[in-house]
């Protein structure tokens, strides 16, 4: 969520100051990026690295830092309005793109929004997650995502989000089970709460009962039962009983999904989801 910041006039005198705070803030979040880049783990998703390399442009461009050296300049906002100020600007240009995939790149403009804020304001980047975490919340930036601990975290669920949202890609590339537009869940949990992310079908069980715990604990392993049977035929051949071979082919929609060619037998991709 945005951090709550100070909105004030400054004196004209401060202005210079105020534009420095911005330039340092971004420089820091350059460097927080750069940095995440660099640690990535060997596993990580190949397109991680590149979306990366997008939000370090997006941080780099003249319409955003001279939008915002504006409203300090011209009119004498203190750093925090004049970049919240810019960034709704920019939203209104992103909310009036025709291309759904163009207007949902809002959403790592305004993951660099509140990276900034975070910086301008102090607060910094907590990673505070508990073991087997359920991560609720109104939307979530793709870099915010990478600054958790994906071994303690065990779903996502958003009020917003499809399909093209860079956050679900890279939580489903993570194998996070994610689930996106479930309306006001974030005022519906609070910390601490039991909740059941049922990432294949697409449902959210918030303080469930016992019943229905044991419901889907008698699922999970039933899943895995399934997978130790599939794991001892994917080394068999697929030819009928009367010598037809058939080509086993796999979906495809990242360059992560390449390597699972050969933990499943897969003969080839079959589609690939170039919409990702």
């Amino acid at each position: 969520s945005r951090a709550d910041v100070a909105h004030y006039f400054i004196d004209p005198g401060q202005a210079e100051q105020e534009v420095q705070r911005v330039r340092l803030a971004r420089d820091s979040v350059m460097e927080e990026i750069s940095r995440v880049q660099r640690e990535l783990p060997s596993d990580a998703p190949a397109e991680l690295a590149a979306l990366l390399d997008v939000h370090l442009m997006l941080l780099q461009d003249e319409q955003l830092s001279a939008g915002v050296k504006h409203w300090i300049v011209d009119r004498h906002y203190n750093a925090e309005w004049a970049l919240t100020t810019q960034y709704e600007a920019l939203a209104r240009q992103f909310d009036e793109m025709q291309d759904p995939y163009l207007r949902e790149r809002l959403h790592d403009l305004e993951d660099l929004a509140n990276r900034l804020l975070r910086h301008l304001t102090g607060e910094g980047i907590r990673d505070d997650l508990p073991d087997g975490a359920v991560l609720v919340c109104r939307n979530l930036g793709p870099t915010e995502l990478l600054d958790y601990d994906r071994s303690r975290l065990c779903g996502l669920v958003m009020e917003e989000g499809s399909r093209t949202m860079h956050a679900i890609i890279v939580a489903r590339a993570l194998g996070i089970p994610v689930i996106g537009r479930v309306d006001s869940v974030s005022s519906m949990v609070e910390t601490g709460d039991s909740v059941i992310v049922d990432g294949e079908h697409g449902q959210v069980f918030i303080r469930p009962s016992e019943d229905i715990r044991q419901q889907f604990e008698g699922s999970l392993r039933l899943r895995q039962h399934r997978l130790q049977a599939w794991a001892r035929l994917q080394t068999l051949p697929a030819v009928s009983r009367d010598g037809v071979t058939i080509s086993l082919m796999m979906n495809a929609g990242l360059l992560l999904d390449l390597p699972h060619l050969d933990e499943t037998g897969a003969d080839g991709i079959g589609l690939y989801r170039t919409e990702l």
